[in-house]
């Protein structure tokens, strides 16, 4: 269990190290593009498809991250006060269960528009645009181990009879 743990902080780590990355790229091909259009009065073409393109990616890398902290929007109230401990547990494993599906989808998805974009090149950056729709299959990886991560540590807890999210 603990090497699972030491993966998790390192996989963690690794992303949010590649968003804080990604969102300062972002800062700055935004202003290198308010630069250009209103101080130097050029309009390079490359800034907005470079922030576009660098925002999909910060966007679905911080999804994985958010998935992993629990920063997901979920609604707890009820099950909180009216399941006992146990029955939370499962009702967790099930929940868990069912995202890891829609994330499978995802990715599958992901994969088929990323092969499928291989031979459609960006505008302005003359990039294969399957560079960019492959953060969704990417993404779709993270949270999937995520997912399971704490799908086994749903498991431990219920062996253990305890109620104390990961």
């Amino acid at each position: 269990m603990n090497a699972l743990k030491k993966i998790e902080k390192l996989l963690v780590l690794i992303l949010e190290y590649a968003a804080v990355t990604l969102l300062a790229a972002l800062f700055v091909v935004v202003f290198l593009g308010v630069l250009d259009r209103f101080i130097f009065l050029v309009g390079w073409g490359w800034t907005e498809e470079t922030a576009r393109f660098l925002l999909a990616w910060a966007a679905f890398l911080s999804f994985a991250l958010c998935v992993h902290k629990g920063m997901h929007y979920k609604i707890s109230y009820f099950s909180e006060r009216l399941l006992r401990q146990k029955a939370r547990i499962v009702l967790e494993m099930i929940i868990i269960s069912m995202c890891m599906g829609i994330v499978i989808i995802y990715g599958v998805k992901g994969i088929y528009f990323a092969l499928n974009a291989i031979t459609q090149i960006s505008p302005a950056l003359r990039i294969s645009m399957t560079l960019i729709y492959s953060s969704i299959p990417i993404s779709a990886f993270f949270i999937g181990i995520f997912l399971m991560l704490r799908f086994i540590d749903s498991i431990n807890r219920l062996s253990r009879g305890d109620d104390r999210s990961c």
